[in-house]
C-alpha cells in the first residue's frame, strides 16, 4: 500500500510540475505553435529554400525574445 501512495504522490508532483511549468511559459504557446507550423510547410518537399530558413529562424528569435523577458522578470 505504501509504495502506491508513493506512486500516486511522484504522480500527483510531474503533475504540478506540469502545470506550474505551461503557466510560467504559457506566452510562449502561441509562437511555439506558428513555428512548428512555419518548419512543417518548409520541410513538406525535403528542400529547405533560404526564404524558408529565414523564416523559421525569424520565428525562432520571437521565442528567443520571449524566452529572454521571461528570464528578466
Amino acid at each position: 500500500m505504501c509504495s502506491y501512495v508513493n506512486w500516486l504522490q511522484k504522480g500527483e508532483n510531474i503533475l504540478l510540475k506540469s502545470i506550474r511549468l505551461a503557466l510560467k511559459y504559457r506566452d510562449l504557446l502561441e509562437p511555439a505553435i506558428a513555428m512548428i507550423t512555419v518548419v512543417q510547410n518548409s520541410v513538406s518537399d525535403g528542400v529547405l529554400t533560404k526564404n524558408e530558413k529565414s523564416a523559421i529562424m525569424s520565428q525562432m528569435w520571437v521565442i528567443i525574445k520571449k524566452v529572454q523577458k521571461l528570464k528578466a522578470a
